[in-house]
């Protein structure tokens, strides 16, 4: 694939990213933690104390079950926050061959079409397209054959090194 075919596929289908979710608001994130079944069954007892004139089980019960569940929002959302942060400072990139050379590109640079250099890792996303460079094929890598492997003489104008 060229450069300025990349690029129209770049502008065809935009960069490859995952899909934002939408987050729900804090009050939703909040009030879903009481969906626990151990918070219900703590609140129904909670709620047997009061109807039972209890008054005090049914305060120890009500602030340790809202301590519980403030404690633990409150612990996912910085956690979450930090997994978010770390994403965005991680820079993935990805060896493509174009114009017959091999570029590192970032990942969401990455369009249909791209023959993607494998140099090491046994990840591959779902939607790549597998192209072998040896005798051995899928079988011996233990990957499902979904396709025919191609050696490099089989790609035109392609320069490869023995790592590729």
């Amino acid at each position: 694939m060229s450069g300025t075919e990349a690029k129209s596929q770049l502008a065809r289908f935009g960069p490859n990213l995952f899909r934002e979710r939408q987050e729900k608001s804090l009050l939703l994130q909040y009030l879903t933690r009481f969906k626990n079944p151990l918070v219900i069954i703590l609140l129904v007892a909670s709620a047997v104390s009061a109807f039972t004139g209890e008054v005090t089980n049914f305060l120890i019960i009500s602030f340790i079950v809202l301590l519980s569940v403030t404690l633990d929002f409150i612990q996912e959302y910085r956690a979450n926050a930090a997994a978010e942060k770390l994403r965005q400072s991680v820079s993935v990139r990805a060896t493509v061959i174009r114009d017959g050379r091999q570029l590192q590109v970032p990942v969401a640079q990455v369009v249909p079409g791209d023959i993607v250099a494998q140099l090491r890792g046994p990840l591959v996303n779902d939607a790549t397209r597998l192209n072998f460079p040896d005798e051995r094929g899928a079988e011996a890598r233990g990957i499902d054959p979904q396709v025919t492997p191609l050696l490099p003489r089989e790609i035109k104008g392609v320069e490869t090194s023995s790592r590729l």
